[in-house]
């Protein structure tokens, strides 16, 4: 099974919103569900929103690392909750 299994596009303004803090690249808060059904909150430096593999992802750079995090299981951005209810579709 592939790691899109399920995807669901996130909604345009949200969508919108990650884009423009990938261009500022300034520190945001964010909360993730990985895929094992963990929660994880990290301040993070967003550095460009990819799509591959049939979902599109965050990449962000967190104590020297680089995260990749499927936009459907983003619960949080800065002070925006993330819900998969609108899309972009």
């Amino acid at each position: 099974m592939s790691d899109a299994a399920g995807y669901r596009p996130i909604a345009c303004t949200l969508h919108n919103r990650l884009e423009a803090a990938c261009l500022r690249r300034q520190p945001v808060a964010i909360t993730w569900r990985d895929p094992d059904g963990h929660d994880h909150s990290a301040t993070v430096v967003p550095r460009d929103v990819r799509s591959h593999a049939g979902a599109e992802y965050l990449l962000a750079d967190h104590d020297g690392e680089t995260l990749e995090i499927r936009l459907d299981r983003l619960l949080r951005f800065g002070d925006l909750p993330f819900s998969g209810a609108a899309t972009c579709e």
